[in-house]
């Protein structure tokens, strides 16, 4: 379909038109280029009469502008998304730059301080939930509901530390409990070798039986 502008008087198809449902044809009159013009040389004369104009009526109408974008991004949500990742991948270069230049203006790392603070609390949780998975395959949610079932006590110790670690076994990398960072680090560094643990438990009990036997032969002396 085919439709003529009524401004520059060229023949175009009806893509080249802005949608208007209060037309029959359902299109604009002017087309797209006339309309942006037409645009263009208002916005100047509203400017050079009020240089503030466009502020003001943000300031007038920022309630009704705010519902309104809440509406339309609720209605077309896939649509908006399937957009953004097309425009995403077209000018990825252009807007990693753009981000760069803002992140290092003085507005940008207020916005940044300010983005942080708000979501303090989530962007911590966020990456702990993303560490636990990556390294431990399971979610925040799971640690949490360990850490109530042990009562927040180490499985070994039985000590309450501020915070427990996951302990796994290195060969299944199936997660066994949570422990203490004492007592992880000792099976750590014991590389989970039931022998050496046997051998120091060993070891410990011939020191304190030859402590005993020093006390002893002291006191009967």
């Amino acid at each position: 379909m085919e439709k003529i502008c009524y401004k520059c008087g060229n023949k175009k198809e009806n893509k080249d038109f802005y949608k208007n449902k209060s037309r029959k044809d359902g299109f604009t009159d002017e087309c797209k280029l006339c309309t942006k013009d037409i645009y263009k040389k208002s916005s100047k004369k509203r400017l050079k009469n009020n240089p503030n104009y466009y502020k003001d009526w943000y300031i007038r109408y920022k309630t009704s502008v705010k519902k309104s974008q809440i509406k339309n991004h609720d209605k077309n949500k896939e649509k908006i998304k399937i957009q953004g990742k097309k425009y995403y991948q077209k000018n990825k270069e252009l807007i990693s730059l753009r981000s760069k230049k803002y992140r290092n203006t003085k507005q940008g790392k207020l916005k940044q301080k300010e983005w942080y603070e708000r979501t303090k609390g989530k962007f911590k949780d966020r990456i702990k939930n993303n560490n636990l998975k990556r390294q431990y395959g399971i979610t925040l949610e799971d640690y949490n509901k360990m850490v109530k079932e042990q009562e927040g006590l180490c499985l070994i110790c039985k000590t309450k530390p501020k915070l427990l670690y996951v302990d796994h076994c290195h060969k299944t990398k199936k997660v066994r409990g949570l422990l203490c960072s004492r007592c992880n680090l000792c099976l750590g560094q014991w590389e989970d070798n039931t022998e050496y643990l046997e051998q120091a438990i060993n070891y410990l009990n011939q020191g304190l039986l030859n402590r005993r036997n020093a006390e002893m032969a002291l006191f009967l002396k």
